[in-house]
């Protein structure tokens, strides 16, 4: 159990400043693969840049 304050919680007053978070032990972490390649070239008073970005 974790307590979040000015995190949008509701509480039982229904004030939404804070409350007790409450995780479910039936979910699994998520696994993600990210990918980024980029390039930049800059000469005189030209910049150029390119980024490519994945995300599996």
């Amino acid at each position: 159990m974790l307590y979040s304050k000015d995190n949008g919680c509701a509480t039982s007053s229904g004030n939404g400043l804070s409350g007790y978070l409450i995780g479910n032990s039936k979910l699994k972490p998520e696994i993600n693969i990210n990918k980024e390649l980029g390039f930049e070239f800059s000469k005189d008073a030209y910049l150029a840049s390119l980024a490519y970005f994945r995300n599996d």
